[in-house]
């Protein structure tokens, strides 16, 4: 999917109430997450590449949840900052154990 659309999807799920925004957001990045458990391999540059494509669309897709349509300026979190933290943590917990071992190749190859 590509990057205008994950946007689009994401405008939508933002409006969602807090526990279907959480549930859409892990959907729309369902590509992102088959790619990470089908298994990276940082020890090429095609992995390293993979891998840092996957990480910037879901910090993308993250910072899209937070900042479009936030309104409020101010101290202290918005509820837009709110929701897109529930939404990344959800998702990189759901990932974790895919996620931890190339990152750990990567620090330890450095």
């Amino acid at each position: 999917v590509d990057a205008a659309l994950h946007g689009a999807l994401l405008g939508i799920t933002r409006n969602l109430p807090a526990d279907q925004a959480v549930m859409g957001f892990a959907r729309i990045c369902e590509g992102s997450a088959s790619s990470l458990k089908s298994g990276l391999d940082v020890s090429t540059e095609a992995g390293r590449q993979m891998l840092h494509r996957i990480l910037c669309r879901i910090l993308r897709c993250d910072s899209v949840m937070e900042e479009a349509g936030s309104s409020q300026q101010g101290l202290g979190p918005t509820p837009e900052a709110r929701l897109a933290s529930q939404c990344i943590a959800r998702f990189l917990l759901s990932c974790w154990t895919a996620l931890a071992l190339p990152c750990q190749q990567l620090l330890l190859a450095a």
